[in-house]
């Protein structure tokens, strides 16, 4: 009896033994639950700087700080697998940038007007760092938004556009807008947003749901002079018609505006969830929400994706999966139908995950999750976008392993618009790598292009373990670079056993992320 426990005891060893050795030397990634998850995905989130939601912290932290501050965001988001940013420059009528139009922001330096000292542009610091990490920067505006609350009207910036032109202003619950029947304002807020489009590499301007204010129940927007004057068309009961022109007009004009001056750079809009609810029109979801934005902030958001006056829309689908009077997949799906073979982005409400909530639906993140799921494996919906920054800073623990493990466990390119540029740039060239003291540096060279637009603008280092390539897919995706070259960290070892060959190729990608042909292979011998 001893001698069989003496054999099994070292056949148990043998066993532990090849488990470990099994575990140690095989490639762990074939043996990671693989998620679904596209090669052309959206991954975006919100940095909202009005009222300090997201960045800065506060105004009275120091300038320093500030920076550190919005580093660490950005590093959570990128070691997260997004790969969109989407920073709000301009909150209310005032500035996150040197302006020739507008004041800087109170919420910036604490004060409306006056400048960060010393000096610096914050804008361009985190379109700096945005790029850095390889993801893309959407300028976000709030085209409307004045005055947050009237009460503030004796803190205005002496220059600011409320005093210059208070005929351009109704006053509304506690707010102050600018009046969008006005050609003048029109213009002058394409003007602000064309000036950033001008001066800074934006990847997309994209606009929010502030068109018309949100109805406040009793209470007039009181811009009938306006229709009588600018709404001679229209007659006395066409006044709602008249308003949702007047919106459809801006965002078709400031769409041909932006292409005009640099037509790479998208347009975007993420409007109140629902269009219409089906009781006061059939085309509408099966929803009963209070606000649709068709009646209530005229703005028509389905005529612009069916015009094609917006590169993606973005509606924010707040409510949870089986709500009961506005449906998570219920109006994810009207949107399927009605996204027009524009770009369709899911927004998500993730602040309002909370353990202690009174909607059990939102105790976890799993009602993300599962959101995200939904919205997968579908030709119509190109990704996902999240509501707001500051949530997954102040939630780190409990966010970075559900989106690391389960939702983007792979880096993912921003989907490609084809009726932008669908033509990939020319393979990379001359790929070649070179032994340094710690470690290996790929370089390459990249083929001229004819049209400017086809100019490399990233490149792809692919890695695979072997003496061969395989599928372009981004589980195999070793690193992103803006440079011609990549720095490979390779620790020295005297167990030589320990080193294995692995193929490497790199792709070169546009600015709307077509890709290009593979290069040439190069084989290295790199430590497991």
């Amino acid at each position: 009896m001893r001698r069989f426990f003496t054999y099994l005891f070292i056949l148990s060893v043998l066993i532990l033994g090849a488990l470990i050795i099994f575990l140690f030397f095989t490639p762990t990634e074939k043996y990671i639950k693989r998620y679904p998850t596209a090669k052309w995905e959206m991954r975006a989130v919100w940095i909202s700087t009005f009222m300090n939601i997201d960045w800065p912290e506060n105004t009275k932290i120091s300038q320093q700080q500030q920076k550190e501050d919005l580093i660490q965001q950005l590093d959570i988001h990128r070691a997260n697998n997004l790969n969109t940013i989407i920073f709000q420059v301009r909150p209310s009528a005032d500035a996150f940038y040197p302006s020739p139009y507008e004041p800087w922001s109170l919420w910036l330096t604490g004060k409306q007007g006056k400048a960060p000292e010393p000096l610096y542009d914050p804008l361009q610091f985190a379109l700096d760092e945005v790029h850095k990490r390889n993801m893309e920067f959407h300028a976000w505006f709030n085209p409307y938004r004045a005055l947050h609350d009237t009460a503030l009207m004796q803190n205005l910036d002496s220059n600011h556009i409320i005093l210059k032109k208070p005929q351009w202003f109704v006053a509304y619950g506690r707010g102050l807008y600018f009046n969008p029947g006005i050609p003048e304002v029109q213009q002058y807020i394409i003007k602000i947003i064309l000036d950033v489009v001008r001066r800074y590499d934006i990847d997309a301007v994209h606009l929010d749901d502030y068109f018309y204010p949100y109805k406040i129940p009793l209470l007039n927007f009181e811009d009938t002079e306006t229709f009588k004057k600018y709404g001679k068309s229209f007659s006395e009961k066409e006044i709602d018609n008249w308003r949702r022109e007047n919106i459809n007009f801006f965002v078709k004009t400031l769409s041909d505006s932006i292409k005009k001056v640099k037509p790479y750079v998208k347009f975007g809009i993420s409007p109140f969830g629902v269009w219409r609810n089906n009781d006061v029109d059939a085309q509408g979801t099966h929803t009963q929400a209070g606000q649709p934005s068709f009646d209530a902030t005229y703005a028509d958001t389905r005529k612009w994706v069916k015009e094609a006056w917006v590169d993606y829309i973005t509606p924010q689908i707040y409510w949870h999966i089986g709500h009961e009077r506005a449906d998570f997949e219920e109006v994810t799906n009207w949107w399927k139908k009605n996204s027009f073979q524009r770009h369709l982005y899911i927004g998500h409400g993730i602040y309002k995950t909370d353990k202690n909530s009174q909607d059990k639906a939102w105790r976890s993140l799993n009602q993300i999750v599962k959101q995200v799921q939904m919205t997968r494996n579908t030709e119509q919906i190109h990704g996902n976008m999240f509501f707001s920054s500051s949530f997954f800073k102040k939630n780190k623990k409990s966010i970075d392993p559900v989106f690391q493990q389960k939702l983007y466990k792979y880096p993912a390119l921003v989907p490609r618009m084809k009726w932008i540029d669908s033509l990939a740039p020319e393979k990379p060239i001359h790929f070649e790598s070179s032994i340094l003291q710690d470690g290996i540096v790929l370089t390459w060279q990249n083929v001229k292009p004819k049209i400017k637009l086809n100019e490399p603008h990233k490149y792809i280092v692919y890695r695979f373990r072997g003496s061969q390539a395989g599928a372009l897919n981004n589980s195999n995706i070793y690193g992103i670079t803006r440079k011609n070259k990549l720095f490979i960290l390779q620790e020295k070892s005297i167990f030589n056993f320990l080193y294995k060959e692995y193929t490497f190729v790199v792709t070169a990608i546009d600015r709307q992320n077509n890709e290009s042909a593979m290069s040439q292979p190069i084989i290295l011998k790199m430590k497991e």
